[in-house]
């Protein structure tokens, strides 16, 4: 509900394209877009970001197969009418919401109700997650919940169906098959088994096969990479090599960084490094996965992930697989962490709830210099402050009714059973 209420009605033209062909398919069949019935769009300076071309030569627009056939039975459901993002942007929230219950499902089965709850509502409200994944459809809205089944099925020793979930996955985004990978091989080599790796790996072929389908469909051609212009990325990685500062932005960036926007992980990382020998393997496994992701996301891309969104979008896929590890690991946290947990949860909210009641984005700016929120705040210094002040008081009710300390306080000792005599 709160992720449904919140959705952009002016989101990035990368999600508001997908939903024009979402849209079109839902209404004519062919995801061929007549791009003449929305000039607005022909004279942007941007459009060769989200333009390619089939096979033919003919302009289409590109997008990830699932980007834009989540939402077909959205636009299905409203029924023939002028085009608007909103059924996209509801499918985005959906999709979302789900990723975050079923999160809050697994972490019950490891750690005790209340703070598994704790944990989920700190990344479905005070991360990106609420400001990009649930605010339109971007390609995070299906990776999250590809991530999370991956998790699930892992844990229950399904590999079959962490391959369906690692394809899933990948229809949002072709590369974040490498969590999947790593996730499969791992797991077999760990466990001196070869059923994670063959069996994941056949449901991730066949997925792939899929996804070459619907290019051939939609481009004319078999290249599951077809939806994008691959030749940006590769040239991109040809001459950056290894860019420290790019991989640096990631993380430390006012304006995209990782560990800017979600201060928390400062506090938990040196926890995950004291209690990683104590972890069941797949959440080693995954945890590294979503580490080499962003490793390669940072070699394909720029860290600034282009812009009209809010917060960081990149690392997303990265933070939700290393969550289960995390949580785990919160008995190893020290006195200090503890101590400071819920004052930085607090400080989240009121750096990310800002940007998901509001759409805050900002134009193409440099990264190392500026940071969304501040952008705002020299330009509408009242209205922002405001906001910040209201999202941080929120934050903290939510704090004190949750008893958010207790994520990163080290568990009660079980009761010991007394057995009665006869």
């Amino acid at each position: 509900m709160v992720y449904s209420a919140t959705i952009s009605r002016l989101p990035s033209y990368d999600a508001t394209t997908a939903n024009m062909v979402s849209w079109n398919i839902a209404n004519t069949g062919s995801p061929d877009v007549a791009l003449t019935d929305f000039p607005g769009f022909n004279g942007l300076s941007t459009r060769d970001g989200w333009l390619v071309h089939d096979a033919h030569g003919h302009e289409m627009i590109g997008r990830a197969p699932g980007v834009i056939a989540a939402s077909v039975p959205a636009y299905l459901l409203a029924g023939r009418g002028a085009f608007t993002v909103v059924p996209g942007a509801l499918t985005a929230a959906l999709l979302t919401a789900a990723a975050m219950a079923w999160l809050f499902w697994l972490l019950a089965q490891l750690v005790p109700t209340r703070v598994a709850l704790q944990a989920v509502l700190v990344l479905g409200f005070t991360t990106p997650v609420w400001t990009v994944a649930a605010d339109a459809m971007w390609p995070h809205s299906l990776t999250l919940l590809g991530m999370v089944g991956m998790a699930v099925c892992a844990r229950s020793d399904r590999w079959w169906m962490v391959g369906f979930w690692g394809g899933f996955a990948a229809t949002g985004r072709l590369h974040v098959a490498i969590v999947c990978l790593v996730l499969a091989v791992g797991c077999s080599w760990q466990r001196r088994r070869w059923a994670p790796m063959l069996q994941a790996g056949a449901i991730g072929l066949l997925w792939i096969g899929a996804i070459s389908l619907w290019t051939h469909w939609m481009y004319g051609r078999w290249d599951p990479t077809s939806g994008y212009v691959a030749s940006k990325f590769v040239d991109y990685a040809a001459g950056h090599r290894f860019d420290l500062v790019n991989l640096l932005g990631f993380l430390v960036s006012p304006h995209r960084g990782l560990l800017v926007w979600t201060p928390v992980l400062v506090l938990l990382l040196p926890a995950l490094a004291r209690g990683w020998r104590e972890l069941p393997d797949w959440t080693r496994w995954l945890a590294l996965g979503g580490g080499v992701y962003l490793l390669v996301q940072g070699l394909l891309n720029r860290f600034s992930g282009g812009f009209f969104f809010y917060g960081y979008r990149l690392p997303l896929e990265t933070l939700v697989c290393v969550t289960p590890a995390l949580v785990l690991s919160r008995e190893h946290c020290g006195r200090v962490a503890r101590a400071l947990f819920a004052p930085l949860v607090i400080l989240q909210g009121a750096l990310v709830i800002p940007g998901a009641l509001t759409d805050l984005y900002t134009p193409p700016v440099d990264s190392w210099t500026t940071n969304a929120l501040w952008y705002w705040f020299t330009r509408k210094p009242v209205a922002i402050a405001g906001l910040v002040l209201a999202s941080g008081l929120a934050t903290a009710l939510a704090v004190r009714l949750a008893g958010a300390r207790t994520v990163t306080e080290p568990a009660e000792a079980e009761p010991q059973r007394v057995e009665s005599g006869p």
